[in-house]
């Protein structure tokens, strides 16, 4: 059976449309519960003068202040448009010098904020 005919039958299909602002939609409550892990992230910079590391990188309060939906020409497909992401991430940083310079090794941890991306 058609993938595109079984979603339908089943009412997961409907016309484009956005959702009035005052309504309640459980979309945000969704996204702010959602936590993810992003793997390790070891890289050089300045020509290589400096290894950097990231690591135990977890974002969470995902939000989006507009999503709208529009059905494109031909069958099976949609345009989703977001935008007001906002999201927060945090890590654990290091960097040691790969030379002899006189330059100690540091580490810490650091937490990013973004707002209004799309």
């Amino acid at each position: 059976m058609n993938g595109l005919l079984l979603l339908a039958m089943f009412g997961v299909l409907t016309p484009a449309r956005q959702c009035a602002p005052d309504s309640e939609s459980p979309l945000p409550a969704w996204l702010g519960s959602l936590h993810f892990f992003v793997p390790s992230q070891h890289f050089s910079v300045l020509d290589g003068a400096f290894n950097v590391s990231l690591a135990a990188i977890r974002c969470s309060n995902i939000s989006i202040s507009t999503l709208a939906s529009a059905r494109l020409d031909g069958p099976e497909r949609l345009q989703l448009n977001a935008s007001g992401l906002t999201i927060a991430c945090a890590a654990n940083w290091s960097y040691v010098a790969t030379n002899p310079l006189r330059v100690p090794a540091a580490s810490g941890s650091v937490t990013v904020d973004t707002a209004g991306s799309s």
